[in-house]
């Protein structure tokens, strides 16, 4: 399976696997604790801020595996222009597609074909809890129905769930290539934000698409345009009992350029990049429903960060 790096990217090795989520290019920075009180990547819906009905983000995927005896890495890059469209209040529809530059995988993957298409509604529910749900083509080639919530208990302490069905799906333009069986995925959690540290905690345990349950802990810090992360994983394989790695995520530069009022054009908000230790690769992979997902930001951090 392939985690989108801009979208994401992976590494799978025998001992260990090297996955980008979503974002851009990479920067070091010694930059201490953003000066402002929160971090800068924020989702606009969320936060109460307008932005244009159509947005068009570039995506770039850079993968490599360590999966064969006679060659270090096989290596792919794509660019992958993404559409997504605010339709109404809450309601955003996104389209992808792939465009592979160099590929040493798969014959197909080596097509252009589709990536994420999605349609997602996000609600307030009763009792201060926000949902999210998801229909589509989402990452790792999972097609399905996906559903978030997030309930804020103090001013910097969350919990959260998510549960999807999903089905492994390769789409292609000419064909959709599909298996009929299905995988049942959740987790439970919570999260909590010490902004006068910058730092993140997030524990969880879940069902990921191997149907193995794992518990993760996770450890994040925010630098001004930089978040550095750790963790911690479970993992139900014979003679490995633990999994562990890192993960950073770089905010980019602003290059957004306003076609008219309602439609933007830009390279994606950030990069991200997982570093991942483990023998088997399927075990302890979760899918993303949106190529801006990633482990810094996605549905449940960024509730605490705008609050």
């Amino acid at each position: 399976m392939v985690l989108f790096i801009f979208c994401s990217a992976a590494l799978h090795a025998s001992a260990s696997e090297l996955s980008h989520l979503d974002g851009n290019v990479l920067v070091t920075t010694d930059s201490a604790y953003v000066e402002q009180s929160h971090p800068t990547t924020i989702d606009p819906l969320d936060a109460g801020v307008a932005k244009p009905a159509i947005n068009l983000r570039v995506y770039p995927q850079f993968s490599f595996r360590n999966s064969r005896l006679d060659r270090f890495y096989r290596t792919q890059l794509n660019l992958n222009p993404t559409l997504h469209m605010q339709l109404w209040k809450g309601a955003e529809a996104t389209a992808q597609v792939i465009i592979p530059l160099y590929n040493d995988y798969s014959i197909e993957e080596g097509k252009i074909r589709p990536g994420f298409l999605t349609l997602s509604q996000k609600v307030d529910l009763p009792a201060g809890i926000r949902m999210m749900t998801t229909l589509g083509h989402f990452s790792t080639q999972r097609t399905g129905g996906d559903v978030k919530l997030f309930r804020l208990l103090a001013p910097n302490l969350g919990m959260y769930a998510q549960a999807g069905l999903t089905y492994w799906t390769f789409p292609l333009f000419d064909r959709w290539i599909n298996f009929q069986s299905h995988r049942v995925s959740w987790r439970f959690g919570g999260n909590y934000f010490l902004e006068s540290a910058g730092l993140l905690f997030n524990a969880n345990i879940a069902q990921y698409l191997d149907n193995d349950i794992a518990l993760r802990g996770e450890v994040v810090r925010f630098f001004k345009k930089a978040y550095v992360g750790f963790y911690l994983q479970t993992l139900q394989y014979e003679g490995y009992s633990l999994n562990g790695g890192f993960f950073f995520t770089i905010a980019l530069p602003d290059r957004r350029k306003s076609i008219t009022r309602n439609i933007d054009i830009a390279p994606a908000d950030d990069f991200s990049l997982e570093y991942v230790a483990r023998p088997y690769s399927a075990r302890g992979v979760f899918y993303r429903t949106s190529p801006a997902e990633n482990s810094s930001h996605n549905f449940f951090n960024n509730f605490l960060f705008t609050h």
